[in-house]
C-alpha cells in the first residue's frame, strides 16, 4: 500500500497482471456461471468477453504522462477498470452504520466500532481555511 503504480513498476511486476491469465477468468467465469454475451466473442466459450477485469490499487501517479501512461498500459493488457483502495474503503466506511449490527463480518464491525467511538470521522469541507498563521 506504499507504491504508486508508475509504468515502470507496472513494466517489472508481471505477478500484477496474474487475475487476467486465461486460467484464472475460466475459473472465474464457472464459479460466476459467465458465458460469452451473446453477439460478443462467439468463437470463445470462457466468459472472457463478459466480465468485468477491475484493479484495484494504491495510487496511480498524479502527474502526467505517467498517469496517462500507466491507465494505458493497464487498459492494453486487460484491464477494464481501476479502483483507488482509498476510494474503496471510503465508500466502505461511509455505508457502516453505527446502529446496526454486522455480526456476519467482523470488517464491518470493526469499521463500526471506530466510527461509533469518533475514531474515524466523516471527511469535512474546510471551508473557512482554518490554517495557523505564523507571524
Amino acid at each position: 500500500h506504499t507504491y504508486v503504480f508508475t509504468p515502470g513498476i507496472l513494466k517489472h511486476s508481471p505477478e500484477i497482471f496474474s487475475f487476467l491469465e486465461k486460467s484464472v477468468v475460466q475459473q472465474v467465469s464457472k464459479l460466476f456461471r459467465v458465458g460469452p454475451e451473446p453477439g460478443v466473442g462467439e468463437a470463445s466459450d470462457d466468459g472472457a468477453e463478459a466480465l468485468t477485469k477491475i484493479l484495484v490499487l494504491p495510487a496511480l501517479p498524479t502527474a502526467e504522462p505517467y498517469r496517462s501512461q500507466s491507465v494505458q498500459m493497464l487498459k492494453e493488457r486487460g484491464v477494464d477498470g481501476i479502483l483507488s483502495f482509498r476510494s474503496l474503503l471510503s465508500d466502505l466506511i461511509d455505508s457502516v452504520e453505527t446502529n446496526r449490527s454486522y455480526g456476519k463480518s467482523d470488517t464491518l464491525q470493526v469499521i463500526r466500532l471506530l466510527k461509533n467511538y469518533d475514531l474515524l470521522r466523516d471527511p469535512q469541507m474546510d471551508l473557512l481555511g482554518t490554517r495557523r498563521r505564523t507571524e
